[in-house]
């Protein structure tokens, strides 16, 4: 079984961000470090609200979340989602698609969260 550590600012970001524009779905994706047998989750960065599926913003967003990642010795570790109707907490097709992609290009996702 794997221990997550989320950090208090990692934790209350997503909820921030989804309380802000409640009326979208909104993502982002979890910094922190990763080892065989826990997760500590430090950061959480937005990447979009509205629109998710805009490809071109998510290849900018994702280069520079690289930079910040090396400069702070972090890595992505996980993605967070909230929809925009609130009585749906499942994870659209579009969130889907973006963890998979996360989990092939960048780093294996250790941590998905949904927001209800």
């Amino acid at each position: 079984q794997m221990a997550v550590n989320v950090e208090v600012d990692a934790y209350l970001f997503p909820m921030l961000h989804a309380l802000k524009y409640s009326q979208y779905a909104v993502n982002g994706v979890l910094l922190g470090t990763s080892k065989q047998e826990s997760v500590e989750i430090v950061q959480a960065i937005p990447l979009m609200h509205r629109d998710l599926c805009l490809s071109p913003m998510l290849d900018a967003a994702f280069a520079l979340i690289d930079e910040h990642c090396k400069a702070k010795s972090l890595q992505i570790v996980g993605y967070y989602h909230a929809n925009a109707q609130h009585n749906s907490n499942g994870i659209s097709p579009t969130a889907r698609r973006i963890a998979d992609k996360i989990n092939e290009t960048v780093v294996p996702v250790r941590a998905a969260a949904a927001f209800d």
